[in-house]
């Protein structure tokens, strides 16, 4: 169910996108850039071998400056020049010429079309009534058949297809001269296919025929089998007709017969027209003669192009995004489009070699957009997940943990579950001295409100550090740095943050007396080290927050400050670690209740920055030797130098407390084998 609920969306967006994508595409949003991208591929692919058994009879502009006439010329031209060809071996003659008008020589040309029995003339669909442009009738009838030249454009007026049979089943001219010219019964159109003979040629829904253009038009191409008209018309000179007959140029060949010079208007774009032939300097239109040349040799060679339906095309593309949306759903979105861009990439290389390799046409366009769709709908739905998810959680923890964890927990909803990782942190304690018995005189509401007062100022200064309220507990607080955020000078930080605490603790007081309020004094313990940072609790209820036994020593030293009568007290990992920014008085090795190693507790004096005042230097120095005096179990020496100490600052917390110790070990020592540590009676 989990799964299904995970995918749901994604499929709705993926088949959003899809469906959008086909929309577009039938209503032929992507036909011009995709047709220019079939092109491509034929660029690509580059120049094929033209098919030796055509071979073109070009009414060129040479060939009207060798006769000395423009364009038409007289059919007794036509008729020699058809019995020219027949003489030479021409098996079939094709002309892509009109002959729709009637002329008084109608009766030569149509004469030597009777005797060569192999002459196809053209015939088009008239533009008026729906009727069929015709031969003269004396030459239809004496042609061996007639057959359709029209071809049909792309929306962007390139030539790409062909006809193949008209509605009545009639063919077109190449498919004539390729059934005439292997002995083929008529065609046949069965089931998306026409049949001539056994060539077997697929067709779109519109009847056409992709086709396989072997080169754009021009020398090397089909013209390097073409032959200028005059040459053969021109029976006695040695470069002539008899020069053509000896070499079998046209022996057994299908010999197509058009106009090539530009006037004729007969030109067209096709897959390799670029503009202008830099080569030649003039516009690269492929003639219609030439056309019909690059369709009889698909038909001969049998190197059909199929395009893949678009149905097929749609349901590939579903599966696609629909697995790219799952892949961009677990990525960042610059790293989402780096896939999506990487895999239209991919696609366009697919299509590419599948068209070259085995001429299938795969549409480029409309994949690439429909995954791109696909990438733009997972974005946005993941964009307004994240804002619910952000708003449900700031919703449900902004009232209970601090801006930067809910930050946090915005970024990265992951952490809302239960565990935590392992990192070193600061951790805070503060505990106000006394603040039971101030608050039985007071009531609860007068207590509240000094809280208040007491608590936001802490706060402040803790966030203005970069710690993290971790919890209030009535006037006590803890707090943490170097999370949820990683801070590499947290112990810095939080020694800061006490000191600061303490500085705004003594302005409230000084305020509190002129109010009448009562004073309050706060003591502060910090400690450093490897803890657990994370979600603790049940899966129903838990707390962001911190374990470990630095926790704890910080815990303990807070208390700690009871017995040393000090303010602020921090351990040996939290002093190593700020040690080039504060200054510190070394106090003890205590050991707390339930645990075996001993913890070395520093209290804090200021900032490094600031110095040691000038009249304290000789109190540490006192206390420092009166400390080593201790461990070595001099006591009296040692009361000594804390008794000179006190004299010199009456009320030094741990000079007292150390007078004090000295006083009682006298008369009842530690036992042999003592290691200096002092044991807390209290956690």
């Amino acid at each position: 169910m989990r799964v299904h609920k995970a995918l749901a969306p994604l499929i709705l967006t993926s088949s959003g996108a899809v469906g959008f994508t086909a929309l577009l595409s039938f209503l032929g949003a992507f036909d011009k850039p995709e047709l220019a991208s079939y092109d491509f591929r034929f660029r690509w692919r580059g120049e094929e071998l033209p098919d030796t058994n055509v071979v073109i009879v070009a009414v060129d502009d040479q060939s009207q400056q060798e006769l000395g006439l423009n364009w038409p010329f007289p059919r007794s031209f036509h008729a020699e020049l058809v019995r020219n060809l027949k003489k030479a071996g021409a098996k079939v003659i094709a002309f892509d010429i009109e002959f729709f008008v009637q002329t008084p020589e109608d009766s030569e040309f149509a004469e030597a079309l009777s005797e060569a029995g192999n002459v196809i003339l053209a015939r088009k669909m008239g533009y008026r009534r729906n009727r069929w442009a015709l031969p003269a009738p004396l030459l239809r009838r004496s042609a061996r058949s007639l057959a359709n030249v029209d071809m049909p454009y792309d929306t962007d007026g390139f030539i790409r297809r062909a006809y193949l049979l008209d509605q009545e089943g009639n063919p077109f001219l190449a498919v004539e001269a390729v059934r005439l010219f292997l002995d083929l019964p008529p065609p046949r159109l069965e089931d998306h296919h026409i049949f001539i003979g056994p060539i077997e040629v697929p067709i779109d829904r519109r009847g056409t025929m992709l086709i396989n253009f072997s080169g754009p038009s021009g020398i090397g191409r089909f013209l390097r089998y073409s032959y200028s008209y005059s040459q053969v018309l021109d029976g006695e000179t040695p470069w002539g007709m008899k020069l053509l007959e000896e070499k079998g140029v046209f022996r057994d060949k299908i010999v197509l017969v058009g106009a090539t010079y530009e006037e004729a208007h007969d030109s067209y774009p096709t897959p390799f027209y670029l503009g202008t032939d830099l080569l030649l300097g003039r516009k690269s239109l492929m003639p219609g003669v030439e056309v019909h040349a690059n369709i009889i040799r698909t038909l001969l060679r049998g190197n059909f192009i199929v395009r893949v339906g678009r149905w097929t095309l749609f349901l590939l593309l579903f599966v696609a995004c629909t697995g790219m949306a799952a892949l961009v759903a677990h990525m960042k979105p610059i790293a989402g489009l780096g896939a999506v861009v990487g895999a239209s990439l991919f696609h366009f290389w697919l299509a590419l070699e599948l068209f070259v390799r085995f001429r299938i046409w795969v549409d480029i366009v409309a994949p690439v957009i429909g995954l791109g769709f696909t990438y733009v709908g997972v974005v946005v739905y993941r964009f307004l997940k994240e804002q619910k998810e952000k708003r449900m959680i700031r919703g449900a923890f902004s009232h209970y943990v601090p801006k930067k964890v809910v930050d946090e927990l915005l970024r990265n909803p992951q952490l809302l579950k239960l565990g935590g990782e392992e990192r070193e942190l600061s951790v805070l304690f503060s505990d106000i001295k006394g603040f039971t018995s101030i608050s039985e005189l007071m009531s609860p509401s007068e207590v509240r409100a000094l809280l208040d007062e007491y608590l936001t100022p802490m706060t402040e200064v803790i966030l203005a550090y970069g710690g993290i309220i971790d919890k209030y507990e009535g006037d006590a607080i803890m707090a943490e740095f170097g999370a949820p955020l990683p801070l590499p000078d947290h112990a810095v930080r939080a020694c800061f943050a006490a000191l600061d605490m303490q500085d705004k603790l003594a302005g409230l007081r000084d305020r509190w007396v002129e109010e009448g309020k009562p004073e309050l004094y706060m003591r502060i313990g910090i400690g450093t080290g490897r803890m657990v940072l994370g979600n603790m609790g049940s899966k129903e209820i838990f707390d962001y927050t911190v374990i470990g036994d630095s926790v704890n020593a910080a815990s303990r030293l807070e208390g700690a400050n009871k017995e040393y009568r000090t303010w602020i007290l921090i351990s040996e990992a939290t002093y190593l670690a700020a040690k080039e920014h504060v200054v510190a008085r070394e106090l003890d090795l205590i050991r707390v209740k339930g645990k075996r190693e001993p913890v070395k507790a520093y209290e804090l004096l200021g900032r490094r920055e600031d110095g040691v005042p000038e009249d304290l230097i000789p109190v540490l120095e006192l206390f420092y030797e009166g400390l080593r005096l201790y461990r070595e179990r001099r006591w009296e020496e040692a009361m000594e130098r804390f008794k000179e100490a006190l004299k010199l600052r009456p009320d030094d917390g741990p000079s007292l407390t150390f007078l004090g110790r000295c006083e009682r070990f006298l008369t009842d020592p530690p036992p042999e084998g003592w290691d200096g540590v002092y044991e807390l009676e209290t956690k």
